[in-house]
């Protein structure tokens, strides 16, 4: 009498066939396709970033000459107190512009922002909706590159159209890189 019917040799051929499958499946292909997978999006990541590098590359030049002019209008001064001059006199010749009262000026500590040092200045203001609207537009538009951090406007109570504004104007600049 033979070992196994031909229905039962069928059945355990197929059954190897299918763990062999499986065994190759799990532990050959569906690792060698991840890698695959992972590479080909490293690869794809790596183009695109090489692709980012040559375009800068090829506008360096206008890069270089576009940080010299706002090293030039912002980040010319060196040293914190110069650079708080500045901003003191850029603030306080808007707020004269615009005719808004200075009621009170305060720099403030210079902090360090990765390879910049940031100044701030706390300013109090007194002045009517439209000569704030206009120095806030003329404070953006000034080449020192000051920005507000922070803006905050009360008003009075009574007839008097006049609000008081406290505001953080901040700017960046180089320490001694530029001498």
């Amino acid at each position: 009498m033979p070992l196994f019917s031909l229905r039962e040799k069928k059945i355990l051929f197929w059954t190897v066939g299918i763990v062999l499958f499986a065994v190759l499946y799990h532990f050959l292909w569906d690792p060698f396709f991840k890698e695959w997978r992972e590479l080909s999006g490293n690869i794809a990541l790596a183009q695109a970033r090489l692709q980012r590098t040559h375009f800068l590359l090829k506008r360096k030049s206008q890069i270089e000459s576009e940080f010299k002019k706002m090293t030039g209008a912002s980040l010319s001064s060196a040293t914190s107190e110069e650079v708080t001059t500045e901003m003191l006199q850029e603030v306080e010749r808007l707020s004269q512009t615009h005719l808004l009262v200075i009621l009170e000026m305060r720099p403030l500590p210079a902090k360090r922002k990765e390879a910049f040092l940031e100044q701030g200045l706390e300013v109090s203001v007194e002045g009517t909706a439209s000569q704030f609207a206009k120095f806030i537009y003329s404070l953006q538009d000034t080449p020192g590159s000051l920005t507000i951090e922070r803006f905050e406007l009360t008003s009075k109570s009574g007839p008097d159209q006049r609000l008081k504004g406290n505001l953080l104007i901040t700017t960046l600049y180089l320490p001694n890189l530029l001498k």
